[in-house]
């Protein structure tokens, strides 16, 4: 179970690094600037997951902590309209690949975190 919430911060993180990463002489995070609502969603929702995963460091991750991280990383996947760009992965930026991974893996983790729960 260690493992899970590692995930779920090790992708909270990725996808916070991924707003950084310089493309075409911009990044996510400047793009987002410009739409204030979505930057306030896309860094609460990553927010949220890693401050979960480094509870979750100290604490058993119980179902509540699961299901914040969770919440977190669909909130920014419903904002990033993902259905959209997934099937045209290959042809987008290192940046936006990275920002797309951190939503899935991170979905995933939080998934498997609130089906088996931590003891304790």
């Amino acid at each position: 179970m260690k493992n899970i919430k590692l995930g779920v911060l090790a992708f909270g993180v990725l996808g916070m690094i991924s707003l950084f990463i310089p493309m075409s002489g911009m990044t996510l995070f400047s793009g987002l600037k410009e739409t204030i609502v979505d930057l306030v969603i896309v860094l609460a929702g990553f927010g949220v997951a890693i401050t979960v995963g480094v509870l979750g460091m100290s604490k058993p991750f119980k179902v509540p902590m699961a299901a914040a991280a969770l919440g977190g990383f669909v909130l920014v996947a419903i904002d990033a309209h993902i259905w959209q760009l997934l099937p045209h992965i290959m042809d987008l930026p290192i940046g936006f690949k990275l920002f797309y991974l951190a939503q899935v893996g991170g979905i995933i983790c939080s998934a498997l975190a609130l089906g088996k729960p931590e003891e304790g």
